[in-house]
């Protein structure tokens, strides 16, 4: 897996699947902020605005379904997915694969933050050499 980025845009509706997309590696920062912002009680409003880079005010159906359904998916992850991508990564033929995963500690990191969020800790996800777009 490659490193995600600390803030991407969003579509207006996460992924629906019961696999691990590329989306959802992708936006697995994004989950986390939204499971954080959760437990900080955030309104979705404000949420939708600086997470999902939606303005609420000018599109409120669009802001409220993409908060709802990235909100849902980031639950997902916590009590699903996470272990779908453990196993995926464990059972890689791809030697080069397995390599670029062994050599990285972001699948580690990450695994043990989804679930902690999914028994309600905070945790501080820090990914070295994450790219930001300089929001």
């Amino acid at each position: 897996m490659q490193r995600p980025p600390l803030d991407p845009d969003v579509a207006d509706e996460a992924p629906a699947s019961m696999l691990l997309t590329v989306y959802d590696e992708q936006h697995l920062i994004t989950y986390l902020r939204l499971l954080d912002a959760e437990t900080d009680g955030a309104s979705w409003k404000e949420v939708a605005r600086i997470v999902l880079h939606i303005d609420p005010e000018r599109e409120p159906d669009r802001a409220r379904r993409a908060w709802e359904t990235h909100l849902a998916r980031a639950r997902w992850m916590t009590e699903h997915g996470y272990r779908r991508r453990r196993t995926a990564l464990s059972s890689s033929d791809d030697k080069t694969a397995h390599a670029r995963h062994r050599s990285s500690p972001a699948p580690e990191v990450t695994d043990q933050v989804l679930c902690s969020a999914r028994r309600g800790t905070r945790s501080l996800v820090v990914i070295p050499g994450a790219q930001s777009d300089g929001r």
